[in-house]
Formats: structure tokens, C-alpha cells, sequence
């Protein structure tokens, strides 16, 4: 299907939520799998997009699951795929798909603005550790303000390299954002920072 070829390992896609009715969250994962953990949230009103990597199943497969916000309307563009075994077997291949979270400041110390917060991701739940050859990590980054009347935005990037000037998520009071960032690394420092 559009253009992704039988022997794909995995795709990369990006999901467009709209008409809910409510705030929710999808999960997309390899068809007859198990569900994973990682999520993809929305809010109440606003259409929002994803950019996702996901794995495709033995018949190229995808599914994707909806947690609360429906019934609603999904678009899936398929921006491009991921030739060769999935690295999960062991067997060398061009995309691994892990699924874990690394931080999750709900219910603790929340990040705080004009600050920089440093998480250690490579050597962590199965990302391999700083110096073994990783290029770069993909994060989904969510962020969620309730200090009324503000906005900002999250930068993401290497712990060992210059701040850059973009910004990767922006954020606004009550609105849930979500979105996928690629972040590079380099073999002897893990990534990464965020402000």
C-alpha cells in the first residue's frame, strides 16, 4: 500500500485526530502484538498530528487503538519505510521499535520553565549504551500546561552538544501537545536535554 513494499520492516506515519469529542490518546502497534505503552495524545478541540515510527507486522500490518475522545476521525499518511529485519530480533536492521518511557514528571516535580532538565535515555530500556554506535534516539515528547494564561515550548536535543534555536514542541495553558522529535547523539555522551 502506498508504496511500502512487502518486505518492509516498519513505517514512518503521520496520524491527523480530528472531530473528537473529547481528549484521548491513540496507540499505534504492529498488529497482533501486544499493546504498548507509549501513547499519543490529544486534546479536546484541537485537530493534532503525529509523526510516528511503528513496526509492521508478517502481512505489513498496523493497528491502532483509541483511548477515550471518541468516536473521532483519523487520517494516515505514510511518509516513508524501514527496509531490513527488525532489530527487536537480534538480526541486523535499519529500525527497533522500543516503546518506553524515560520521564514522566505527572504526580512529581514538574520541568520548570527557562530551565534545562537532562534525561539519560541511551543505556535505558533497552536503547543501547553511550559509545556502542547510536546515532540517534526518537522521543514522543508530550507536554501538558495548567498555569493559566501561559505559553512556551520544549526544546529537545543532545546533552553534549549547543542548545539549537527551534523549537520541537509548543505548548499553550490546557491544550495537550504531543509530537515525535529525532534527536542525535554522539557514541560518547547520551542524549538528551530539554527546556
Amino acid at each position: 500500500m502506498a508504496g511500502v513494499p512487502a518486505s518492509a520492516s516498519g513505517v514512518f506515519v503521520n496520524f491527523t485526530v480530528v472531530n473528537q469529542g473529547a481528549g484521548g490518546w491513540i496507540e499505534p502497534y504492529p498488529t497482533g502484538t501486544t499493546r504498548p505503552l507509549g501513547s499519543l495524545n490529544f486534546p479536546a478541540t484541537n485537530a493534532t498530528g503525529f509523526g510516528v515510527s511503528v513496526d509492521v507486522n508478517a502481512a505489513g500490518k498496523v493497528s491502532v487503538y483509541v483511548g477515550g475522545g471518541g468516536p473521532l476521525d483519523v487520517t494516515v499518511d505514510v511518509v516513508g519505510y524501514f527496509s531490513g529485519t527488525n532489530g527487536a530480533t537480534g538480526a541486523a536492521g535499519s529500525f527497533t521499535s522500543l516503546q518506553h518511557r524515560v520521564l514522566d514528571t505527572r504526580g512529581g516535580t514538574k520541568l520548570a520553565g527557562a530551565a534545562v532538565t537532562t534525561i539519560a535515555v541511551a543505556g535505558i530500556d533497552g536503547v543501547p549504551a553511550a559509545g556502542s554506535g547510536v546515532a540517534a534516539v526518537s522521543l514522543n515528547v508530550t507536554a501538558w500546561d495548567l498555569v493559566p494564561s501561559t505559553v512556551g515550548y520544549l526544546r529537545v536535543w543532545a546533552a553534549d552538544q549547543g542548545e539549537p534555536t527551534s523549537s520541537a514542541l509548543p505548548y499553550s495553558y490546557n491544550v495537550l501537545r504531543s509530537d515525535l522529535v529525532v534527536v542525535p547523539a554522539r557514541e560518547d555522551h547520551p542524549p538528551e536535554k530539554s527546556r
